[in-house]
């Protein structure tokens, strides 16, 4: 077959094409809708990442990467960027994170600066000791100890860390996950 420069090419309808990209963007990670949202905001990734105390080149590499949103920030840099945003932390959990997410209602004050108790409490009803703990979330028995005694020390962690502590204790995600609920 030989290749003519003057026949015109067919034209292609881009709904598909937007489909498939918006397929592949929700099949990447949380990092595209983070992405939209800081554009609608009209911030650049600067202007984003000072707000929330991270790079430009760092909260490039959230938009970019599928696991840098759940792997390598913190859950509460990861909260800050959803409140500056306006995006639902436990909805992009719930979407983007092989985890299924029964509470979403937020946490009471009492709920959410108590996780570091109901950790310890759950962790001891399960019979497992700090060491095991850690052996299960990857961290030495002194993180654990910390997550026990600090009441924001799980705000630290990354997200799967956060998903697997709850995993390893028996309670659902959005117990560790969700934000304290606003005042008004």
């Amino acid at each position: 077959m030989v290749f003519d420069a003057n026949r015109s090419l067919p034209k292609v309808s881009a709904s598909p094409t937007r489909q498939w990209m918006k397929v592949m963007s929700d099949a990447i990670g949380p990092g595209h809708r983070i992405r939209e949202a800081r554009e609608r905001k009209g911030l650049d990734e600067g202007q984003c990442g000072d707000e929330v105390g991270l790079s430009a080149f760092c909260m490039y590499d959230v938009e970019a990467d599928a696991t840098e949103f759940f792997d390598n920030i913190s859950l509460g840099t990861a909260r800050r960027i959803c409140e500056l945003l306006d995006l639902d932390l436990l909805d992009l959990v719930a979407r983007f994170f092989p985890v299924e997410i029964l509470e979403r209602a937020p946490l009471s004050n009492a709920e959410f600066f108590g996780r570091d108790r109901l950790i310890a409490e759950r962790r001891r009803a399960k019979g497992l000791s700090e060491e095991a703990l850690g052996d299960i979330i990857g961290f030495e028995s002194v993180t654990v100890s910390s997550l026990e005694r600090t009441p924001d020390f799980i705000e630290s962690l990354p997200i799967r860390t956060v998903v697997e502590v709850a995993g390893a204790i028996g309670i659902d995600p959005g117990k560790l996950l969700g934000g304290a609920a606003q005042s008004v």
